[in-house]
């Protein structure tokens, strides 16, 4: 249930402040796809912002709860042209800065 209040309340917000813009959202969403209710969940979300997820964009290989996603607007275009696990976000030890490896995308972009 906490879950799902933090996705309406951030589809809300992006409503409230992005109507009409072009939009990249990224971060650690927590959300397990192979889960039903996480699933479900996360479609709901992505029906509701009309964000696409990169990485199911591109097909990438792997699947994280990390997450970059995107949606165009009637000014501007963005195209995901590379989905990647971040390897450069590590201490002065190589060591992970978080408790998963993060992911980066690479976007063009062109105005209408």
């Amino acid at each position: 249930e906490a879950r799902q209040s933090e996705f309406n309340q951030l589809a809300k917000t992006i409503a409230t402040y992005s109507k009409g813009s072009a939009v990249i959202v990224a971060g650690d969403t927590n959300l397990k796809l192979e889960v039903e209710q996480d699933r479900q969940i996360f479609q709901a979300f992505l029906t509701q912002t009309g964000l696409i997820d990169t990485c199911h964009a591109l097909d990438c290989a792997t699947e994280s709860i990390d997450r970059i996603l995107y949606r165009s607007s009637t000014a501007l275009t963005l195209t995901p042209s590379a989905w990647r696990i971040a390897t450069e976000f590590v201490d002065q030890d190589g060591q992970s800065l978080s408790d998963h490896p993060a992911i980066a995308v690479d976007f063009q972009w062109n105005l209408q």
